[in-house]
């Protein structure tokens, strides 16, 4: 063979097993249906409890939060099935605490319980919203 069809098929290979490794690394990463991590909260408090209900491409996300002093119930959905998020909407107010929230969603009615001492002992509140939790 002459030394230039060896440098052809050698060119031929590299290129091939490069394709090859290339369209691999793609597929196991696309196989994989993870996607990277998403933080939705940030503030210097601390956030727990979460809980989530999804509804076709929406997803509905409450959580307690402390970043006002006490305990507050929060809400954040994605609409694009969670490509993207709004903004953190604040459920409850006062000086006591809120907590232990829990959600359910039929269409676009969302609802939400939660305990809070607003009256110096626990009890338990329902708040909703009727237009996907846009409002």
């Amino acid at each position: 063979m002459n030394k230039k069809r060896i440098v052809a098929i050698f060119l031929s290979i590299f290129m091939l097993v490069t394709v090859i490794w290339a369209f691999s690394e793609h597929f196991v990463a696309a196989s994989s249906g993870w996607n990277e991590v998403i933080r939705l909260t940030s503030d210097d408090s601390s956030s727990g409890g979460p809980i989530m209900a999804v509804n076709g491409n929406n997803i509905h996300v409450v959580w307690q939060d402390d970043r006002d002093g006490n305990y507050e119930v929060y809400y954040k959905r994605s609409i694009d099935n969670g490509e993207t998020w709004g903004s953190d909407t604040k459920l409850t107010t006062g000086d006591s605490g809120s907590g232990g929230p829990i959600m359910a969603v039929n269409g676009n009615n969302i609802h939400v319980v939660w305990q809070d001492d607003r009256d110096g002992n626990y009890e338990v509140y329902y708040k909703r919203s009727i237009d996907n939790g846009e409002t």
